[in-house]
């Protein structure tokens, strides 16, 4: 596409214009997305609400900056983001460990709470610009193809949620009425053994003073 409006002299100003949201095309193939995928449609990182807490973190993240609240909201989100990725590579004397965020780890899982991921084409807040026509096909592709891959599942648990409604209602057996009965059976053999087991004990102590009498019968009239 052109950019700026930049003509190519010609015939070929017939053929070729200038398209809307060009440079944002652009952009996005400097930043290095793939063209022929559904993620050249990607937003970048951002907030989606700015409060108290993000203005005071970007005033400290970036102390003297003539930044504008939104640009400096939008460095701050980039930084969180790759946040694991810069520590790990940037050295040790590099000035970015210096700054807020590198002092402050409890802040950085504060904002990532907040944070609208990078991975994601829709926002509430954010609009995407400079997605041609072929990518915003691959993008409902995408969508579609994920649906499909839900769906086997989904569907299982559509048919067993019915069969089990359906079968509760006409009082046939299911497998959660099976397991209810199962543990009701557990439950109550467990009773009559604990019941079974007290009686023996009582049978057996009766015995044992029904023989202690009987001994001392014994030995009383002399018998053996």
């Amino acid at each position: 596409c052109l950019r700026c409006g930049w003509s190519i002299g010609g015939i070929r100003d017939g053929y070729f214009r200038y398209e809307a949201a060009g440079d944002q095309v652009v952009g996005r193939v400097v930043c290095g997305l793939p063209t022929n995928s559904h993620l050249f449609a990607v937003l970048p990182p951002h907030f989606l609400c700015v409060d108290e807490l993000l203005s005071q973190v970007s005033e400290l993240q970036f102390p003297g900056w003539p930044l504008d609240p939104k640009t400096a909201n939008m460095l701050l989100a980039s930084l969180v983001y790759h946040f694991d990725f810069l520590k790990a590579k940037v050295g040790q004397t590099h000035p970015l460990r210096s700054s807020y965020l590198f002092r402050s780890p409890s802040t950085v899982e504060s904002l990532r709470e907040r944070l609208h991921r990078g991975s994601q084409v829709q926002s509430p807040v954010l609009q995407a610009s400079g997605i041609p026509p072929h990518v915003s096909l691959l993008v409902q592709m995408k969508e579609i193809a994920g649906t499909v891959e839900a769906l086997p599942g989904n569907l299982q648990r559509s048919v067993e949620n019915t069969l089990q409604q359906n079968a509760a209602t006409v009082g046939a057996l299911t497998l959660d009425g099976f397991r209810k009965e199962m543990q009701e059976f557990m439950r109550a053999e467990g009773r009559t053994a604990r019941a079974g087991q007290s009686d023996d004990s009582e049978n057996g102590s009766q015995q044992e003073a029904l023989r202690d009498q009987a001994g001392d019968a014994r030995s009383r009239y002399g018998l053996y």
